[in-house]
């Protein structure tokens, strides 16, 4: 009989510690509005919840990004989960160094949460919004249906350091990559069309970023032009930057006709006047003496 009233007591102790422990772990630490239609709030364990209709927006007039209502509890933000019809927006979210996963409702069409990783959907593919600061990986692989990579998606990453940007992404945004520390190497796809300003800013240890087709580019920086080069450092092509953003620039090689009407041959955009060969373009088989 002593036994069963002590096993009766341990039972209910159990039980008491455990409802302490779950309601402990889902305290309120704050929460408030942050749109017409959107609440949020964010409980002990570090869950940033936002729910209701709209997108949280926190950009002044000169598009500079504004505190939000959560920046005080900023460092506390483990997890963020977004509702039905809650729409991401960098600027919300900027400057969150211990988030480790982004969630979203199961009824939302567009956004999919993959392994903790947020990125957008839209009829042509995947849109990269955001990767969290403190995911617990070395090295990540862009979803392969990703088309471009938005805003700061990737910014103050404290564990990556290696990156591979699938095929078909066409443009990486303003500050992707933004002050990550311990990133060496960058792989991109020849489809990558436009790189924007302060994309590799902070990024002190990346010194090359490396197409898929084994060449490398120097990091893009605000002033002067970067030079596509070979392994040997030979130019092979350029970008231009024009208001904060790297072009490329398809040059010439081989037997191209110019303005003039003249068929010139050309190595790496330069006129070559010593060449004497065959040289094939989409013309057909040529005899070249310059």
């Amino acid at each position: 009989k002593v036994a069963k009233t002590i096993g009766i007591f341990i039972a209910m102790f159990c039980c008491i510690f455990m409802f302490n422990s779950t309601y402990c772990a889902t305290e309120i630490v704050a929460s408030g509005q942050c749109g017409d239609d959107l609440t949020w709030q964010l409980d002990s364990a570090g869950e940033l919840t936002i729910s209701g209709f709209g997108q949280p927006i926190y950009l002044d007039h000169d598009g500079e990004c504004t505190p939000t209502p959560w920046e005080l509890y900023k460092d506390q933000i483990k997890k963020i989960t977004l509702g039905d019809n809650v729409s991401f927006h960098f600027s919300a979210f900027r400057n969150l160094t211990v988030l480790e996963s982004i969630e979203v409702s199961e009824n939302t069409t567009s956004y999919k949460s993959i392994d903790g990783v947020l990125y957008g959907v839209l009829d042509i593919g995947y849109v990269l919004e955001k990767y969290p600061a403190a995911k617990k990986a070395t090295s990540y692989e862009i979803h392969p249906f990703t088309t471009w990579i938005s805003d700061y998606a990737v910014e103050d990453a404290v564990y990556l350091e290696s990156i591979v940007v699938p095929e078909g992404v066409t443009s990486v945004n303003i500050g992707a990559f933004d002050n990550c520390d311990r990133l060496k190497n960058l792989t991109y796809p020849s489809t990558v069309e436009t790189i924007t300003w302060l994309t590799f800013n902070g990024c002190d240890k990346l010194k090359w970023v490396r197409n898929q087709s084994d060449t490398t580019m120097p990091l893009p920086s605000d002033e002067g032009t970067a030079y596509w080069v070979d392994e040997k450092g030979n130019r092979i092509n350029s970008s231009n930057l024009e208001n904060g953003i790297a072009y490329k620039i398809k040059v010439k090689n081989g037997l191209c006709q110019d303005a003039d009407g003249v068929w010139r041959y050309y190595v790496n955009g330069s006129v070559n006047e010593n060449y004497v060969g065959l040289a094939t373009n989409e013309n057909g088989t040529w005899y070249v003496k310059n």
